[in-house]
């Protein structure tokens, strides 16, 4: 099985080195590593050329944007390379950030669950918290929830179990860091492909809609919490905040995301009354927080979608932020 990894990188220049020497010290070296630089301003670049002339047997593949891209176009560029080297459907590929770092069995262990897996197409792992210096960070738990407060169900330690579509539809259980994929994935990932909605959400999607979404519940890489993450772990719209933009965020990010699902797999869409159901609720929860309508947010809270949503603090801030502005 040839292991591709694309690696989006942009301003790195603090981290990269040790996430390359983490993914050159793996029990199973991955067969290429292709780096789409996108148009870094700092030494990110000089860095990668001194790093492949250092370890000349490394697989490594430098590739760089002459203009900034965006980091999901940045990843798109570095699949479609990757895809074009990797012709066959022996093959697998994995995302990579440019600040983590892999756990040393991270490429075999994943490359052992798609060899006793047929029907896996796409695998997410867990992972572990740190912080800018590397210092081992508390997990992040709620009652009800898995993988690091992103996934909403209930997931034992170690277990390997499968995800459903309907449980892709209000927040996205994974990073893009934390997948692994098929072939076949890819090409419709590259051909499906939209700046509207993440990277990541695309592509657990494209699992998920051939029954094919895994979840890994054991670390497999390290996470690292800085002040520079162009994107982090799902935050909580809540904080009391009143501007409805703010309040909508996540609202509207689901709503592009079903509205991708429609467009991409009418069929499922067609026959999920789930999604049907969220779709609709989540053009009205916007609606409603921006006509600041609050009687009509009030029947939407009663609703179970709401906690998909949100946390009970935030339906209340919610509530709260419509009628304080209403009659402020």
């Amino acid at each position: 099985m040839h292991i591709t990894v694309a690696l989006a990188a942009w301003n790195g220049e603090k981290y990269i080195r040790e996430q390359l020497d983490s993914i050159r010290l793996q029990t199973r070296v991955p067969d290429e590593i292709i780096v789409s630089d996108d148009a870094s301003t700092d030494h990110t670049w000089e860095i990668l050329q001194d790093y492949q002339k250092q370890w000349p047997a490394f697989p490594l593949v430098l590739r760089r944007n002459s203009s900034n891209a965006g980091y999901r176009r940045n990843f798109y560029q570095a699949l479609s390379y990757g895809r074009e080297k990797a012709g066959g459907e022996d093959a697998l590929f994995m995302l990579c950030d440019q600040d983590d770092l892999w756990l040393p069995e991270k490429t075999e262990t994943v490359a052992a669950l798609f060899a006793e897996h047929p029907d896996m197409e796409v695998l997410a792992s867990s992972f572990l918290l740190i912080g800018p210096e590397g210092e081992r960070l508390p997990d992040r738990t709620g009652k009800g929830w898995s993988n690091q407060h992103l996934y909403h169900r209930n997931v034992a330690a170690d277990a390997l179990v499968r995800v459903p579509a309907e449980d892709l539809i209000y927040h996205n259980f994974a990073q893009g860091c934390a997948l692994a994929f098929r072939p076949h994935i890819c090409d419709s990932f590259l051909r499906n492909f939209t700046d509207t909605v993440p990277h990541d959400w695309q592509i657990v999607m494209m699992g998920a809609a051939e029954n094919g979404l895994w979840l890994y519940h054991h670390p497999l890489f390290c996470y690292r919490i800085h002040g520079n993450n162009v994107h982090g772990l799902h935050a909580d719209a809540s904080g009391g905040r009143m501007n409805a933009d703010y309040r909508t965020l996540e609202a509207e990010r689901a709503a592009a995301f079903l509205s991708w699902v429609q467009k991409t797999f009418p069929d499922l869409y067609a026959a999920s009354r789930s999604m049907q159901r969220a779709d609709s609720f989540l053009k009205e929860d916007i609606r409603c927080i921006r006509e600041r309508d609050a009687l009509g947010l009030l029947r939407l809270l009663r609703r179970p979608e709401y906690r998909k949503l949100k946390s009970g603090k935030a339906m209340l801030a919610d509530f709260a932020s419509t009628v304080f502005t209403q009659h402020g």
